[in-house]
């Protein structure tokens, strides 16, 4: 893989995992204000399911094949620096 399509692999997992955050926080938010109080069960399987998707997200084998990739010192110094940051924030 090229550098350009491992930054486009992260660009995107990066997307993915945003938006399922999203998604989580509104249903928290809608938990809290206005949930009916017989649909916590229901709520709190949701929640865990977006969770359990984060967690498999995170420990993806080629995320970290990605991240070893980009994280090379001949790769990474050579990254613009938003990139850098980026790669930075899954590397830690």
């Amino acid at each position: 893989m090229t550098t350009n399509t491992n930054l486009k692999s992260i660009y995107s997992i990066q997307k993915e995992l945003t938006l399922i955050s999203r998604i989580e926080s509104l249903l928290h938010w809608d938990m809290e204000t206005y949930m009916p109080k017989k649909g916590v069960e229901y709520r709190s399987e949701q929640l865990a399911t977006l969770s359990k998707i984060i967690h498999e997200l995170l420990l993806d084998n080629n995320l970290w094949t990605i991240l070893k990739r980009l994280t090379t010192p001949g790769v990474f110094k050579k990254l613009p620096k938003k990139d850098q940051i980026v790669v930075e924030r899954f590397y830690k």
